[in-house]
């Protein structure tokens, strides 16, 4: 466990330094950790999707004035985990100088919408992007980060393109998802999507 968290902080560091940069007047975390920046927390932070669905983040930020570069995560493990279990909480990130956006995707937790596995990724992937560029405070420069369907929710928007999409860091993921993955030989594996 030791181990992936240490490879979980390396990933968002090799991230963060590829989107060098440089805070919305919130009330500070109290238990934000210690960093050059201090942390406010906003919930439930709506990004309107292209066919009007409305998908929720948790938002932090630095609470100095200037402009960060936004690290997204979309995942459809519940945003108020943020994969904690292996990266630093998004406090630790926005601690740094950076937005932090954690994101439920279409039809899981907060989000509206149905949940498809990989369906809306493509579309909703370049659209939550472009969104977290326009975020208060943001100097348009985006990176993800997370493992598991989480690295196919970068894959599926970087394909698309978004101006504002600087780097993704998808971690224990597959490269191949209809063969191997959520698909064997093209066929949805149920079981494995269960487990």
């Amino acid at each position: 466990m030791a181990h992936n968290r240490a490879r979980g902080r390396r990933a968002a560091l090799v991230l963060a330094a590829t989107m060098l940069g440089t805070g919305l007047a919130l009330p500070a975390l109290a238990d934000a950790p210690k960093g050059p920046c201090t942390v406010a927390k906003q919930s439930d932070v709506p990004a309107k999707m292209r066919d009007g669905v409305t998908l929720l983040a948790d938002v932090y930020r630095p609470t100095e004035p200037g402009t960060y570069p936004v690290i997204l995560m979309r995942l459809p493990y519940n945003k108020a985990t943020a994969q904690t279990y292996v990266y630093q909480s998004p406090a630790f990130y926005a601690a740094q100088c950076y937005i932090v956006a954690i994101q439920d995707v279409r039809g899981q937790y907060a989000s509206q919408g149905s949940f498809y596995p990989f369906r809306d990724e493509m579309h909703d992937g370049y659209d939550s992007v472009e969104w977290a560029a326009a975020l208060p405070q943001s100097n348009g420069r985006v990176g993800m980060y997370g493992f598991s369907y989480v690295g196919a929710t970068q894959w599926l928007a970087a394909v698309t393109q978004p101006p504002h999409l600087t780097a993704i860091a998808p971690a224990m993921t597959s490269a191949d998802y209809f063969d191997g993955w959520s698909y064997e030989g093209g066929a949805w594996s149920l079981a494995f999507e269960e487990s």
